[in-house]
């Protein structure tokens, strides 16, 4: 169903400005955050809301009481003609409702300045469904019977928004946008912003969005509305005789929630004021998410609104064909059998260098029978799939210092097992003090001390080359477990570091924070299990790394089983939009599953540190895979200790997709505000990564209210029909969004057996 509009009118001269608290000097319409009726008497004409001022008559509105003051209240004596006051509405907001077929209200007194086609009209407006060959008036100004007319109104004939402005014998309908309510209702209250400048330039604005500028025929702003009797109205235009025009047929059917009118044609600046305040301030919209230049995931539902016939799908590691891509070789590597991303992979952009830092043990025979050392190595690689192990020469294995252990645990600790467990290095160039260039925090027990006690726990070291480490002398988290995760937050500029403890629910995962990787906060649980979960497991393990505006990180789960086939440890997806609550997936299905029976990687598969590293268009994560079962283990094969590490992949930002089958889909966001639209190059493109190879992508351009912009809806659309991580949008071949992107937007994602798994805004040369 298509849907009409109203007629709006105003009067004379005037100019105003935006102030969030108090009155700005100069030219100024807001004073505390809304519209000041006392600045200038002479500017507005008209101010009506339906939540105050209106008087009811078993829920007919009799009166509606001007705001400004001029007293141009609107009323209403025959019942039969009066229209509706609908408190609390479907927009959640008061409105007089009219019921296209005559109901309206008139001004009861006159617009005492001189009308010379300069005004600005403001009206919030939520038409209804109704008959599409026919006009909708929603406020309109007649003199002198029908010879002078101010109107705003849906033209029935062209599906069109026209504004009509007749002096003098001049009667021509100017076509200024396209009608917002062709598809049907709003999905909400629109904001239409109607502004007549001398020369009969007309511009209209829908929810703050410019449409098309269009110039009135004529001469009609030489003319004046000089004699005769001033009718205006709301909901319809009414000729001196009484009757309606054209006809009580293209009355309003909707409602009006807030009216304002001002004399003069109001600047852009100004115009933006009033708008902001209409739709911010008295909430026709909700807050926008603000976001940047990054990518922006489907994670979660932060940036959507609606998503009817879509279901979110948690995206599979894929192994690397060469896996395992760094084996153990070396006898202090458990005499070339076992090595662990009890560690970190990081891409040195400095260097133009994959460095790797993992964990081993062995046993020396030599310096402590039977005991375990627990080391952590250094490794190299200029493409991450081949790794050399350079000797550093800092620790003497079997006398000899030529290896690659930067970390190892003492003679005295092999008494009291576990003794070390590192986990790998963290660059961070950003720290003035360069011996403090690399940080680590690692799980160390001192000799004598019970596990878990208090005095063993969660340890902090810096370096300045990742090879020489200084290890602090406080206890980053006490009494915790030997599994360890830790991170920079560059989103909340502070360093976070994971711990093990034991809860109510087993194994938990704890969290502390540090601006200065000295000083940390007390530990705090952050993840345990829950009901959701279906079989016993313990969360043992996390990390987490920033990407995009959101923290993701990777969880081991131990689930213990006597079926070798279900003892296992797998990782899991987790988020968080503050960095201090941590959520799962509500499918708690694996991203990186143990291997078959048979494989390197069978049993215990164990998260590296670090962000997944970027590499083309896909994205590289480390782990280490074992062929031993975990302890405690009640089945029969309890396996060789063999570990190794692995290389798994995704898609570019493919960690989850909105997912749509051949029946279609559509995701429609939130309001999204742009932080850095000044910052960007010329054009400012949306950049879409979706594969659709098989299947439709189709984008549309919302407004604040959810209704297409002119030009930028799903007709005008290029079909995105290819399989690419940066696909561009566009539309009726333009791609240059940065007009829209002044004011908050939404998007709306038409999807036909289609993944959609990420979009960002760029900034490119308009050459581009």
């Amino acid at each position: 169903m298509r849907r009409k509009l109203v007629h709006l009118l105003t009067v004379g001269t005037f100019v105003l400005l935006a102030s969030s608290s108090g009155t700005v000097a100069g030219e100024v319409l807001l004073s505390n955050g809304k519209p000041d009726p006392a600045y200038n008497k002479n500017a507005m004409q008209v101010w009506l809301r339906a939540d105050v001022g209106v008087t009811v008559r078993d829920g007919r509105v009799a009166l509606w009481m001007d705001q400004s003051k001029h007293g141009h209240h609107a009323k209403q004596s025959d019942a039969d003609d009066q229209p509706r006051h609908v408190p609390s509405s479907r927009s959640g907001r008061d409105v007089i409702q009219f019921g296209g077929d005559g109901e309206h209200l008139k001004f009861a007194s006159g617009f005492g300045s001189t009308f010379d086609g300069s005004f600005t009209v403001f009206a919030v407006v939520a038409p209804d469904d109704g008959d599409p060959d026919r006009d909708d008036v929603w406020f309109g100004l007649v003199e002198n019977s029908t010879d002078n007319r101010v109107i705003l109104a849906t033209d029935g004939n062209s599906d069109a928004f026209a504004a009509l402005y007749k002096a003098a014998g001049n009667s021509d309908n100017t076509i200024v946008a396209p009608n917002p309510f062709s598809d049907g209702p709003a999905p909400g209250p629109v904001l239409i912003s109607w502004v007549v400048r001398s020369g009969g330039l007309h511009e209209v604005f829908i929810n703050g969005h410019p449409q098309a500028a269009a110039a009135i025929k004529g001469d009609a702003d030489n003319s004046r509305f000089i004699s005769g009797t001033r009718i205006a109205c709301l909901g319809s235009a009414q000729n001196s005789d009484g009757s309606l025009f054209p006809s009580a047929a293209t009355s309003f059917a909707g409602g009006i929630s807030e009216f304002l009118l001002y004399d003069g044609a109001l600047g852009s600046r100004e115009r933006e004021a009033v708008e902001d305040y209409l739709l911010q301030g008295r909430k026709l919209i909700s807050a926008p998410v603000r976001i940047s230049t990054s990518p922006q995931l489907f994670v979660d539902d932060h940036l959507i609104e609606s998503s009817p016939g879509l279901r979110r799908t948690v995206h599979q590691w894929e192994r690397h064909p060469e896996n395992p891509v760094l084996r153990p070789d070396q006898p202090w590597e458990f005499g070339g059998k076992y090595i662990s991303t009890h560690g970190s992979v990081i891409y040195d952009q400095e260097e133009k260098l994959f460095k790797a830092w993992y964990w081993t043990l062995n046993d020396e025979d030599s310096l402590v029978p039977t005991s375990q050392i627990k080391a952590m190595c250094y490794a190299t690689s200029t493409d991450g799939i081949r790794w050399k192990k350079p000797n550093v020469g800092q620790f003497a294995f079997q006398g000899s210092k030529a290896n690659n252990i930067v970390m190892a645990s003492s003679r005295e600790q092999l008494r009291s097992l576990p003794a070390l467990f590192t986990y790998g290095a963290i660059k961070t160039p950003w720290d003035p003090d360069r011996s403090r260039l690399y940080k680590t925090c690692f799980y160390e027990r001192p000799p004598g001390v019970a596990y878990m006690s208090g005095r063993d726990g969660v340890w902090s070291a810096t370096s300045p080359d990742g090879i020489r480490w200084n290890k602090s002398k406080m206890l980053v988290m006490p009494a915790m477990g030997d599994t360890v995760g830790f991170f920079y937050d560059s989103i909340h500029k502070r360093y976070v570091c994971f711990g093990k403890r034991y809860t109510d629910r087993g194994r938990s995962r704890f969290q502390s924070e540090s601006n200065d990787f000295v000083h940390w906060t007390k530990p705090r649980l952050i993840l345990k299990t829950d009901d959701q979960d279906d079989q016993p497991c313990d969360l043992y393990n996390n990390t987490a790394f920033v990407w995009g505006e959101m923290l993701l990180g990777w969880l081991q789960v131990f689930y213990q089983h006597e079926d070798p086939d279900k003892h296992r440890l797998v990782l899991e997806l987790i988020y968080s939009r503050d960095g201090l609550n941590w959520k799962r997936m509500p499918r708690r299905k694996p991203v990186l599953d143990v291997g078959p029976n048979g494989s390197w990687d069978r049993t215990n598969q164990s998260p590296a540190i670090g962000s997944p590293i970027v590499v083309g268009e896909r994205m590289y994560m480390y782990y280490s895979g074992d062929t031993r079962y975990h302890g405690p283990y009640k089945g029969g094969d309890l396996g060789e200790v063999h570990g190794q590490i692995g290389l798994g992949t995704l898609r570019l930002d493919g960690f989850v997709s909105m997912d749509a089958t051949p029946r279609g889909g559509v995701l429609t966001t939130r309001l999204l505000q742009l932080d850095t639209v000044a910052e960007l190059d010329a054009a400012i493109r949306l950049v879409v990564n979706v594969k659709s190879d098989n299947g439709h992508c189709r984008i549309e351009l919302l407004d604040q209210a959810g209704l297409p912009i002119a030009g930028y809806g799903k007709d005008d659309a290029s079909d995105l029909v290819m399989d690419s991580v940066s696909a561009v949008a566009s539309w009726n071949g333009k791609a240059d969004v940065r007009q829209f992107l002044q004011k908050p937007v939404r998007l709306r994602f038409h999807l036909q057996n289609a993944r959609l798994y990420s979009i960002r805004f760029k900034g490119c040369a308009a050459s581009d």
